[in-house]
């Protein structure tokens, strides 16, 4: 029973409910805002430097070890993680070579 009031409980379950669709529509917006933002640091490489380079890195690796602990990209894309902090390692690597 709902105290008046109070909203009904139900309401948020079914407001904040994910389906599998909305899942891997989630994925495929992440994964497309992944590509952009690296053909943007291709396309503008001018203007990044060494440390700039770095940085990107480890937010792909903090990126990859926040999918690690996801439950359902864990279930669902099981090495996902695995390829976002080898990403991250070899952008690191870039950036760490790069002369500035």
């Amino acid at each position: 029973m709902v105290a008046e009031g109070q909203p009904n409980r139900d309401f948020f379950e079914r407001l904040f409910y994910l389906s599998q669709h909305g899942f891997n529509v989630i994925f495929i917006l992440i994964l497309i805002v992944i590509v952009a933002g690296l053909v943007a640091a291709i396309l503008f490489r001018k203007n990044l430097t060494d440390k700039k380079i770095m940085f990107i890195g480890f937010e792909f690796i903090l990126l990859g070890f926040i999918f690690s602990t996801i439950v359902d990209f864990q279930s669902h894309y099981p090495s996902l993680f695995y390829i976002i902090i080898l990403l991250g390692m070899a952008i690191s690597f870039i950036g760490l070579i790069k002369k500035g």
